[in-house]
């Protein structure tokens, strides 16, 4: 039945006195939706809530990839300041280059004209040194006659001190000696031949004995002087069956030549100079 003015209050004072009949009368009165309204509030306020920290989270994140963008760009701007420091730096490299490209091309082509100039001269040196060589060659021998002409002419003066009674044999004195030495047996031909080739052959007395004496005459005593004064030396005392000395004689005697001479029996003469192999 239909409810009064008095009725209501009446109701209302009994939902006072139960609380617990509200819940019931809500349900009655009220619509589903309303009804579920404060949870809806209540996941409406924890949806915010979440996405209020979602949105800290992200204004975080922002904040940490803005400070990195500030720290790329200035690295950014550091690079590039590097690199326009670089590019003017190899720009003026590259001039350099440039320059020294040039400057070394040109050294080239003077180097090239040098070099063919170069080898001009040592075409003209080589022709000036065999020149050289014929007139040292010439004058060797010019000198080397002269010498022999002195040691044959002053050979008393020069031998005194090896040999005493000294006789020079001349040249057909000795191929005298050496017919005999051949027809004997004594001597090869080739022996022979050697022999007359001999500077100075010398015969006179040392130690109260007959016997010969063998010289090799240079400007410059060599060690084939030596070598050549030892073999004729020894040529010589089978053709004669007598002692024979070995002798160079000359200007210069170098040291070494002097030890080797030394060393293979052979006496030393140097412009009045007599050195003895003999210790």
């Amino acid at each position: 039945m239909p409810f009064e003015i008095q009725d209501f209050h009446d109701l209302v004072r009994l939902l006072e006195a139960h609380p617990e009949w509200r819940a019931e009368l809500r349900r009655l009165v009220l619509s589903e939706e309303l009804l579920r309204l404060p949870e809806l509030v209540q996941q409406l306020i924890e949806a915010h809530r979440r996405a209020e920290e979602r949105l800290d989270r992200l204004e975080a994140t922002v904040a940490q990839l803005v400070e990195a963008q500030r720290k790329a760009e200035e690295r950014l701007q550091r690079a590039e300041a590097r690199l326009e420091r670089v590019e003017k730096r190899l720009e003026r490299v590259e001039k350099r280059l440039e320059h020294v490209e040039k400057r070394l091309e040109r050294v080239e082509k003077r180097l090239e004209h040098v070099e063919k100039r170069l080898e001009h001269v040592e075409i003209r040196l080589d022709g000036v040194e065999k020149r050289l060589e014929k007139t040292e060659d010439r004058l060797s021998k010019v000198w080397g006659g002269f010498l022999e002409s002195r040691y044959r002419e002053r050979a008393h003066a020069y031998f005194a001190p090896i040999l005493s009674r000294i006789r020079v044999l001349s040249s057909e004195q000795l191929v005298q000696l050496l017919d005999e030495a051949l027809e004997a047996g004594r001597l090869t031909e080739a022996d022979r031949r050697d022999l007359l080739l001999a500077d100075l052959v010398l015969q006179g007395r040392r130690a109260e004995q007959d016997m010969y004496l063998v010289a090799e005459i240079s400007g410059l005593i060599s060690e084939d002087d030596v070598r050549r004064a030892v073999d004729r030396a020894q040529a010589l005392a089978r053709a004669t069956d007598r002692p024979v000395i070995a002798a160079v004689a000359g200007e210069t005697l170098p040291t070494d030549v002097q030890a080797l001479a030394a060393q293979r029996g052979v006496w030393c003469v140097t412009d009045g100079h007599v050195l003895s192999p003999e210790p």
